[in-house]
C-alpha cells in the first residue's frame, strides 16, 4: 500500500531558503538584520556589538568582503579622522569633473571645512546625529593619521567608508507664500556617504546603509529615512534605488564645491535629488514606494 504524503506548497522552497542562508556569509545583510532583531529583543543596543568578517581564501577571496567592523564615531578624534578620509574618498575626483589628484591647498582647506562640518553636525552634544564609520578591523594593518589643527600623529585601524544620519527638517521642492521651501517633515537624514576607492564594489556602502536603517528605526522609533543625492552621481542614485529609496523632488538650483586641476575649489550648480525609504517596507521597499 502506498501511503501519499501532501506538502505545503511553500514547504520545498521555503526549505531551499534555509539552504542557502545557512550557506550564506555571516557578514551578510540578512544575517546581521536577523541577529541585530535578537539584540534589541533581548535590550542589546545594534551598536554594542561589532561585526568583522573572518578573512576568507581561494576563489572566495575574489568576493568577499575586506574584513570591518561598523560602528559610530565615540569621541573628537574619531570625527576628525574620518574627517580627513571623507576629503580624500569623497572630494578626490568629484563626479562632476573634479580633479583627479587634490593639491595641497585644496587637501588642506577642505579637510578643515570638512572636519568642522562633522563636529558641528555630529558631535556628541545630540543624540540622534551620528556618524559612522567602516573600520579595517581584524587585518593588522595599522595607518598613521594626521591631525591637522594639533599637528598630532596618532595610529589606528584604517577607515574603509563612512555615513552620517540625524534628525532634521526635510524640505520639499515648492516654495510657501514667503518664497521659502515647504517643510515636509522632521526626519532622519542620511548623508556624507563614502566608501575609500581600494574598497568600492565590495558591498560596504549597502553595510553603512544598512547600519544606518537600523538605528534609525530599532533606536530611534522612525519608519522612514531621508536622502539628499547629486543626480549627476549615477552610481549613487543606481544603489539608493536597489535599495527601496524612491525619488520626490529635485532641486536644479543646489550648489556644491568643485576641485580643480588648477588648484582652485568653485562653487558650481548642481541638481539635488531628495530620495524617500519606507522601512517598514523591508525588502517590498524596492518595488512599493511609502
Amino acid at each position: 500500500m502506498i501511503r501519499r504524503i501532501s506538502l505545503h506548497p511553500l514547504a520545498i522552497p521555503f526549505s531551499f531558503f534555509l539552504l542557502a542562508l545557512s550557506l550564506y556569509s555571516k557578514d551578510s545583510v540578512i544575517v546581521k538584520k536577523l541577529f541585530n532583531q535578537r539584540l534589541l529583543l533581548s535590550g542589546v543596543s545594534a551598536f554594542e556589538i561589532t561585526f568583522t568578517t573572518p578573512p576568507v581564501f581561494g576563489l572566495g577571496s575574489i568576493f568577499s568582503k575586506p574584513s570591518n567592523a561598523i560602528q559610530p564615531c565615540r569621541n573628537t578624534d574619531d570625527l576628525k579622522n574620518a574627517g580627513a578620509f571623507f576629503t580624500d574618498a569623497f572630494w578626490t575626483d568629484k563626479v562632476g569633473g573634479g580633479s583627479k589628484k587634490l593639491s595641497t591647498p585644496q587637501k588642506l582647506q577642505l579637510q578643515r571645512q570638512q572636519i568642522s562640518e562633522f563636529q558641528r553636525r555630529y558631535g556628541f552634544f545630540n543624540d540622534q546625529a551620528k556618524l559612522i564609520t567602516c573600520q579595517s578591523a581584524a587585518t593588522g594593518k595599522v595607518v598613521v593619521k594626521k591631525d591637522i589643527e594639533r599637528g598630532i600623529v596618532e595610529k589606528g585601524d584604517e577607515i574603509m567608508g563612512c555615513i552620517g544620519v540625524e534628525i532634521d527638517d526635510v524640505f520639499g521642492k515648492r516654495p510657501d507664500r514667503a518664497g521659502k521651501e515647504k517643510q515636509i517633515e522632521f526626519a532622519p537624514l542620511m548623508s556624507n556617504l563614502a566608501v575609500g576607492r581600494t574598497f568600492r564594489r565590495k558591498g560596504l556602502a549597502e553595510d553603512l546603509v544598512t547600519a544606518v536603517e537600523t538605528m534609525v528605526r530599532k533606536e530611534w522609533g522612525y519608519n522612514s529615512c531621508y536622502l539628499y543625492v547629486e543626480k549627476r552621481n549615477k552610481g549613487a542614485v543606481k544603489l539608493y534605488k536597489k535599495m527601496g529609496y524612491w525619488p520626490i523632488w529635485e532641486n536644479k538650483d543646489a550648489t556644491t564645491l568643485l576641485p580643480t586641476d588648477n588648484g582652485r575649489i568653485l562653487e558650481t550648480t548642481t541638481t539635488l535629488v531628495c530620495m524617500k525609504k519606507n522601512l517598514k517596507l523591508g525588502l517590498l521597499s524596492r518595488f512599493v514606494p511609502f
